[in-house]
């Protein structure tokens, strides 16, 4: 199998977004029943005294951004009538230039929505940065771009979301598990039932809240009776 490496060079000026699981899910409402997710902007080479680094991002429909004081503004904020993005910025000095947590929020339109995925543009702002390695004509820091999934919480639907953005087992050491929540994207009014479907490789372990069931109906999937082996 192959594995794709992303190499930073701390000697070009480029502009650095990480996602700590390698993905960005929110979910539409506040805490507790919405969902959030966050992911960190930084800069390889740091700004000499007296330079400032300045990262715009423009962010897509349904998400609004938030980061720290100080640090992070906003410029124009996402406008939940017409679904259009925000404009926010994040400033990087000679004095603080360590990399900034970026809080990523589906704001609640109170509109039924299929799933969407919202980019996230970082590019330097060439009028407000001084440090000329990232503006310079031949070899700019170039922009970067991270893609939010979001989900609506005035539609009933079911959110998996597996743990480093994968899940996997190894048949050959069951001690070697993964995991993964699942959860409903709007509040129910009545007890809701998920059934979980292996193939036959994988198996679910139980909780209080797992429980082992028959699935199906006698005649559709499911014996009623006892086996005959000798038929």
């Amino acid at each position: 199998r192959n594995v794709e490496v992303e190499i930073l060079d701390p000697d070009q000026p480029a502009i650095s977004v990480v996602a700590p699981d390698n993905q960005t899910i929110v979910l539409e409402g506040d805490a507790p029943f919405g969902i959030s997710d966050s992911y960190t902007l930084g800069v390889t080479v740091p700004p000499a005294s007296g330079e400032t680094i300045v990262v715009d991002i423009e962010a897509g429909w349904r998400v609004e951004l938030s980061g720290p004081a100080g640090r992070f503004a906003v410029v124009t904020p996402a406008n939940p009538t017409t679904g259009a993005g925000g404009l926010y910025r994040a400033t990087f000095t000679h004095g603080d230039h360590s990399p900034i947590t970026v809080t990523v929020r589906a704001y609640d339109d109170y509109s039924a929505q299929d799933p969407h995925t919202s980019p996230l543009f970082h590019f330097v702002n060439p009028v407000l940065t001084t440090a000329a390695g990232y503006t310079d004509a031949t070899s700019p820091a170039l922009p970067d771009s991270l893609y939010a999934r979001v989900y609506d919480n005035d539609s009933a639907g079911v959110l998996v979301v597996p743990s480093n953005d994968s899940t996997i087992v190894n048949g050959s050491d069951i001690s070697q598990t993964d995991d993964y929540t699942l959860r409903l994207t709007s509040r129910p009014t009545a007890p809701v039932t998920i059934a979980l479907l292996g193939d036959g490789q994988t198996d679910v372990v139980a909780d209080p809240r797992i429980s082992y069931a028959a699935i199906g109906t006698p005649g559709r999937g499911l014996l009623n009776g006892p086996v005959n082996w000798d038929a």
